[in-house]
């Protein structure tokens, strides 16, 4: 589970636990749920810092990457361009 605050220009998010959903069968996204299962393999989401609505290409501070949004290892995603 993590919890996603909006900020002034922002999102700040925090991995808070791991939690189990049963799906709602008809609006899984397959493509999205491999990523997620891909994510929560390789790192479990426990360092991600902000969920980010800009558009960008794939970068090392991505941590769950998709359409229309990314979670991330970057603090503070309004000064995402400053963090490279």
């Amino acid at each position: 589970m993590i919890r996603i605050q909006r900020l002034q220009s922002s999102y700040s998010a925090r991995w808070i636990t791991p939690a189990g959903i049963f799906p709602c069968f008809g609006a899984i996204d397959s493509e999205a749920d491999r990523r997620l299962g891909d994510a929560l393999a390789l790192n479990g989401l426990t360092d991600v810092r902000s969920l980010r609505r800009e558009a960008h290409d794939p970068d090392p501070f991505c941590l769950l990457h998709g359409e229309g949004y990314c979670f991330s290892k970057i603090e503070d995603c309004s000064c995402a361009k400053d963090q490279r």
